[in-house]
């Protein structure tokens, strides 16, 4: 039988018992988390979209800067078509072939009047008048056949040019009028201008000055204005492996790549929706629009699932949101900043790993 009679040997052993005794409670009550690690970026409640070129060109100047608010029809790059000169010069001179086809009409027209008059008084034979009724059907092929390549030249300077509808059908109407004198400067000048198709923000501009561009290329990305008493969202991507574990509400840790998570912490935030499939380049295109953006959260790995995030909001900090290391940064985290994010998708008891009949099944 064991005789301790130093009292010093009573508290060592009682230290080791309490010791073992909270380690018991901890491997039973305690939890260690298991991460998702994902990507992510901040994308406007509105939503974002993509200005393409509608027609082939040269970028002679880009008019936006990025981060800028632009109004819906206000100016954003200008792209040169050398077709656009020529059609125009093409449109006027079938114009003026018209009209000219026109008052030959009109001279032909009250010819046959004369000549029907002269008919019936016998002083001409009637083959003056089918004559005049072959040169005047004649000139009236002749117009409805300029006025159908007049259309056709249209229809092609449509193609080639870069405005909008509206204001391509305002320079129609000026190259139309027979009265108004033209500027075909100012037109080009008008059919060679980018128009912002909605009020909003530029993210980026994805060409530069002197490059290519051809039709339904992308040339600018944009964020529609955000929806009124509703915060930016994150768009993120998580291993299509974490799929099983994932539901709305989980909390979410997002670390903008341009704050310093050591020094600012983290953006605390929820899953509010999860893709249940995992997601493709052409789908998160839709919902982003930016290849360079998507192709960061599709890195090299396996497959994504995409997530939804809202992030928690503290109206007493510079961006508007909770942080998990006091105020958090001294700015705004503008749309587009891309971060990484972490996801707690499930708690263990560390006795658990020893015995998994202790495992917690997710609910």
């Amino acid at each position: 039988m064991l005789t301790i009679e130093q009292p010093k040997h009573w508290l060592i052993l009682l230290t080791i018992l309490i010791l073992l005794g909270f380690l018991i409670i901890w491997s039973i009550v305690g939890r260690i988390p298991t991460e998702a690690q994902g990507r992510s970026v901040s994308i406007s409640s509105g939503g974002v979209f993509l200005v393409q070129s509608p027609s082939t060109g040269a970028i002679t100047e880009i008019l936006v800067q990025e981060g800028e608010s632009v109004q819906k029809d206000m100016p954003l790059l200008k792209i040169a078509n050398p077709k656009l000169e020529s059609l125009i010069t093409a449109i006027d001179a079938t114009k003026f072939k018209i009209e000219k086809l026109e008052i030959e009409e009109a001279l032909l027209s009250h010819a046959l009047m004369i000549n029907k008059s002269l008919f019936q008084k016998g002083l001409i034979a009637k083959m003056t008048i089918d004559n005049s009724k072959s040169a005047l059907m004649q000139k009236q092929i002749q117009i409805e056949e300029a006025k159908s390549s007049l259309d056709n030249l249209f229809t092609d300077l449509e193609l080639n040019s870069f405005t909008n509808d509206e204001t391509f059908l305002e320079q129609r109407a000026i190259l139309e009028n027979p009265t108004q004198s033209v500027d075909f400067k100012e037109v080009e000048e008008a059919l060679t201008t980018v128009l912002a198709p909605s009020d909003g923000t530029a993210l980026e501009v994805l060409v530069n000055t002197g490059e290519l561009v051809n039709a339904k290329q992308s040339i600018l990305w944009m964020e529609y204005p955000p929806k009124p008493d509703k915060p930016a969202l994150f768009i993120g991507t998580l291993p299509a492996e974490s799929m099983g574990h994932l539901k709305e509400g989980l909390r979410v840790l997002i670390e903008p790549a341009s704050v310093n998570p050591r020094e600012y912490g983290a953006i605390i935030g929820k899953i509010e929706e999860i893709y249940p499939y995992p997601v493709s380049k052409q789908e998160l295109m839709q919902s982003i629009g930016n290849t360079q953006i998507v192709e960061f959260l599709l890195a090299k790995g396996p497959a994504k699932t995409q997530i939804t995030i809202s992030p928690n909001l503290d109206p007493e900090t510079p961006s508007g949101y909770e942080w998990t290391s006091g105020e958090g940064p001294p700015f705004e985290i503008s749309s587009g900043t891309i971060c990484k994010i972490r996801v707690i998708i499930d708690e263990q008891p560390p006795i658990s790993y020893l015995i998994p009949i202790w495992r917690i099944k997710p609910k």
